[in-house]
């Protein structure tokens, strides 16, 4: 079940995905450190759209574009991430 919700297409989805990883897996199992890098790259993402430009009308036609584009919600942030020149991935711990 945690897999599935991991594999969402939306963030919410993978976050209760990965909140029911981390308390049925042992810390440090393969499927709990998977989980853990999952919040990570949530949190450094969503702390990095929020330091973009703020949302305007050019900004909201650009994200429904990328919406079209993209299947998944991850997808679209990390593309309209990379599109806003940010890197959309945290560096390496």
């Amino acid at each position: 079940m945690a897999k599935a919700f991991e594999r969402g297409d939306t963030y919410i989805t993978e976050m209760v995905g990965t909140a029911i990883a981390k308390r049925v897996w042992p810390e440090n199992s393969a499927e709990w450190k998977s989980a853990t890098e999952a919040q990570r790259v949530f949190n450094y993402r969503v702390k990095k759209l929020l330091d973009t430009e703020p949302w305007g009308t050019k900004n909201a036609e650009h994200y429904l574009a990328l919406c079209a584009q993209n299947h998944r919600e991850q997808d679209v942030y990390r593309a309209y991430l990379i599109d806003a020149g940010e890197n959309p991935d945290p560096p390496a711990e």
